[in-house]
């Protein structure tokens, strides 16, 4: 049998497994992820994707995942949506405001 989640979690890719209800929260993420951001799975997992990414205060035109994805969220028995790559600055990071 594959194990399905141990491929996902040792993945060399940053992944971050979102709902599609309108808080995007956060089902899962990659080890890979969790190192490049220093964070821990137990700490962002089912929180809402704002509440850990929050938009820059100091960029007037960040406006987040709800532009990229308006509209586009999966629903049931529909077929997935792809939305464009976006960045956000990683808090406490080389990427991010302190």
């Amino acid at each position: 049998m594959v194990d399905y989640q141990r491929i996902f979690e040792g993945s060399p890719a940053l992944f971050l497994v979102l709902g599609a209800d309108e808080s995007f929260p956060i089902l899962d993420a990659s080890d890979a992820y969790l190192r490049a951001t220093y964070t821990e799975r137990d700490a962002i997992v089912g929180l809402p994707l704002f509440e850990v990414l929050p938009d820059n205060p100091d960029d007037a035109s960040a406006t987040g995942i709800l532009n990229l994805c308006r509209g586009k969220t999966r629903r049931d028995g529909g077929a997935a949506v792809r939305c464009p790559p976006a960045g956000w600055e990683i808090p406490g990071t080389i990427f991010g405001r302190p």
